[in-house]
């Protein structure tokens, strides 16, 4: 099922991504960890439809659609995203996509960077965004800029988690509240880590490497990874099963 939002075409992102962790040889390609089966809270995953996810995205207000499209596009923690800078992102000449740096908060060391694909309308946005509010390329992306008439300046709050839920939260109400519409977004979706969730699937169904998958979202285990595939299109259930096999699952 391919889908589009403004300029994006998902599935063009995931593709060209293999490629380029291929050509750079990442490290801990091969160094992969397979756990045991155990109990988790994984079972019921939630993830946005294609129509769900278009409208949040036309709803949100500028700093919200932009890091909300980070949160899907980069398939980030949240903490992650909020880290972002304005001067994390750039052009690679050479192989013509846009990259972001990406700090791995999870893991002990916080100078662990990986790097991530963002759309061109995604990255132009962006740059519209920081020229906007004047902001510098040290200034972080995801923060709530506010701009003051009267003074001529920007007011700055930290944005977090809770914030980012209340925001969420709002916008599933104005959807499912809008009479002109047949979207209606469950309410236990309405968290932040969704978009990540989202993401991890709409890569396997473009035909994403699972491997490739796994870095991207970070897992250490190849098994939290391959939870997605029974929630990929029916062209995956021979994978997941062969898979499972492997895996011992």
């Amino acid at each position: 099922m391919e889908k589009s939002f403004g300029e994006i075409e998902i599935g063009e992102i995931e593709i060209v991504e293999a490629e380029i962790v291929d050509n750079r040889k990442m490290k801990n390609t091969t160094d992969v960890t397979v756990a045991k089966k155990k109990k988790t809270n994984n079972e019921n995953i939630k993830y946005f439809y294609e129509d769900e996810l278009q409208e949040i995205f036309e709803r949100a207000n500028h700093s919200e659609r932009i890091i909300f499209r980070l949160l899907y596009e980069t398939a980030t923690r949240v903490n992650e995203t909020l880290n972002i800078k304005f001067e994390d992102i750039h052009y690679d000449r050479k192989n013509k996509i846009n990259i972001v740096k990406v700090r791995n908060l999870k893991q002990r060391n916080e100078k662990e960077t990986k790097e991530v694909l963002i759309s061109d309308n995604l990255k132009n946005e962006i740059a519209e965004f920081q020229k906007e509010h004047q902001l510098s390329d040290n200034d972080y992306i995801c923060r709530n800029y506010h701009f003051i008439k009267k003074t001529k300046k920007t007011k700055v709050t930290r944005m977090t988690d809770r914030t980012l839920n209340r925001h969420l939260i709002r916008l599933i109400e104005e959807i499912n509240a809008d009479s002109f519409n047949d979207i209606n977004i469950s309410r236990d979706k309405a968290h932040t880590h969704t978009f990540r969730h989202t993401r991890a699937i709409d890569m396997l169904n473009s035909g994403a490497d699972l491997e490739y998958v796994r870095r991207l979202l970070g897992h250490k285990n190849i098994a939290n990874t391959a939870i997605y595939l029974k929630y990929a299109s029916s062209k995956f259930f021979e994978k997941t099963v062969e898979l499972n096999k492997k895996l011992g699952l």
